[in-house]
């Protein structure tokens, strides 16, 4: 009998220098972040994070427009 495969072959990384410093980017560096993330890479989590420092930075409400906006989309019948 055949074991199951326990490992990944291959796969894609996106690597960001460091989101820990967030903090230390100009809000048009976060937005630009934020819409890379979303449109190239499906990272919806790392966006989020992105526009959550620019609205610290900018009292705005972005994130949680953001994530109504992504729910909506996520939950939309698909049409074909």
């Amino acid at each position: 009998m055949w074991a199951a495969l326990s490992q990944s072959l291959w796969g894609d990384a996106v690597y960001v220098r460091d989101f820990m410093t967030f903090d230390t980017l100009s809000p048009e560096a976060l937005l630009k972040i934020a819409v890379i993330c979303h449109e190239n890479y499906s990272s919806y989590d790392l966006a989020g994070v992105a526009l959550e420092e620019y609205d610290r930075k900018m009292r705005t409400g972005l994130q949680m427009d953001y994530l109504r906006a992504l729910a909506q989309e996520l939950n939309a019948p698909k049409t074909e």
